[in-house]
């Protein structure tokens, strides 16, 4: 499969010192004990995704408080470091390509504090061993370099082009870089070859980001088809099944079948239903499971797992090309339930091109990818594990992948350390 960004970068931010990067699949599990820097981690990739897709205005402060994620001011992502007692004052985001080098393509992205918010002050590009940046000056004018080397500008250069290279509008005007456009040409070409050498297009077509938090809606006794806001609690899942059942038949029977396989599959239930009360779309209706019994019940009086993990099932199998973090999805499901919950997401990849990152802490989650690797469901390279290793006070990514036989390379010798001791203590020998 091909994917977007293949890795992302995070450098002093929190509890991660200096840059840290992180291989980026269809499947990326996210694995580590608390509080090592695994939701932070996700909240910036979801903060650089909004910035790069929606081209805000550059007088406007990134947002890294829209949920699930709630990372607070400038200071609360700054990560502390003195150096001859002075303090650190930006920190930096990056996504990038991975091709026989990982340096092939990235685009770093610098914050500084303004009004106590994280803004954009500078804009990196790399490509085949040239970079071309734009960056703040003190005033309001932007200062452009090209291999670290700062351009003559003969006219200014407004700092909103800073992104317009990664869509790949970049204006190339001699009016503006005088004798460097030549350079500045040339760089843009490269960028743009090497974005249509892995893609088959010149421009890096940001992917939807959909992110779930560790609370999803509970489930209602009647639903109404008000709200299909899309939210980390997916509450507008039962309003898009009914939209299904209602006005596209065909596709809710294709849904309908696949819940209902994976609900055979964990045990959970066998059948799913939705039944309306009136003929209008707009009239309120229920979602009913077929579990234990031979009568559908309603989903509030089924077991809380169902509707915990339908959002998932959901929008697995009817959003396509999209970017999807699940926090914990394996929440209120007996082991069997996340086994084949990873299975059905590891389909959805290759149906859908979908990509899912998962914050985990199931070793079911983790046996059953690399089982679905062993029994060639899913290519080892499609798969990437990321382990967040503690360091008194900063955290290591390290980015464990797996060969055709699931065999794990580049493990630390921190990785599942409590679980050896344990079975040790288990087995009564001493620590």
């Amino acid at each position: 499969m091909v994917d977007v960004a293949s890795e992302f970068l995070i450098q002093d931010v929190r509890c991660f010192n200096g840059l840290q990067s992180g291989q980026l699949r269809p499947i990326t599990l996210l694995v580590g004990e608390n509080n090592t820097g695994k939701t932070t981690f996700l909240g910036c990739y979801a903060a650089l995704n909004r910035l790069l897709s929606q081209s805000i205005h550059m007088d406007s402060p990134a947002d890294f408080n829209c949920a699930p994620f709630c990372m607070g001011s400038f200071r609360n992502l700054l990560r502390r470091n003195y150096r001859n007692g002075v303090g650190d004052n930006e920190f930096v985001l990056g996504t990038g390509i991975q091709g026989k080098r990982v340096e092939d393509k990235r685009i770093l992205v610098t914050f500084e504090e303004r009004d106590s918010q994280p803004f954009v002050s500078k804009v990196a590009y790399f490509v085949d061993g040239l970079s071309l940046s734009f960056s703040r000056n003190k005033g309001s004018d932007t200062c452009v370099a090209i291999d670290g080397e700062n351009i003559d500008l003969l006219q200014p250069c407004p700092f909103s082009y800073a992104f317009s290279l990664y869509t790949g509008r970049l204006p190339v005007d001699e009016d503006v870089y005088g004798k460097s456009t030549d350079r500045v040409d040339e760089f843009c070409s490269k960028w743009s070859d090497a974005t249509t050498k892995n893609f088959g297009h010149s421009n890096n077509q940001i992917r939807p980001l959909v992110s779930y938090g560790l609370s999803r809606s509970r489930p209602q006794h009647t639903y109404d088809l008000v709200d299909e806001t899309i939210s980390p609690e997916g509450a507008r899942i039962p309003v898009l099944m009914m939209r299904l059942h209602r006005n596209d038949p065909e596709n809710w029977a294709k849904l309908r079948g696949r819940l209902n396989d994976f609900g055979k599959k964990s045990a959970m239930f066998s059948d799913i239903q939705v039944k309306g009360f009136g003929k209008h779309i707009t009239d309120p209706f229920q979602i009913h499971v077929k579990a234990r019994s031979s009568t559908p019940v309603n989903i509030l009086y089924a077991g809380r797992g169902v509707s915990q993990c339908l959002p998932f099932l959901v929008d697995a199998v009817t959003r396509e090309n999209t970017d999807l973090i699940l926090q914990q999805p394996e929440v209120h499901l007996h082991p069997q339930g996340q086994a084949e919950l990873t299975s059905f997401l590891i389909d959805a990849t290759k149906e859908k091109r979908n990509r899912f990152f998962i914050e985990t802490h199931s070793d079911h989650v983790i046996d059953r990818v690399r089982i679905d690797v062993m029994e060639e469901k899913i290519a080892a390279e499609d798969v990437s594990i990321l382990y967040f290793e503690p360091k008194r006070n900063s955290v290591t990514v390290h980015s464990i992948t797996l060969d055709n036989v699931a065999n794990m390379f580049n493990v630390p010798r921190g990785y599942r350390s409590f679980f050896r001791q344990e079975t040790n203590r288990l087995l009564g020998f001493s620590h």
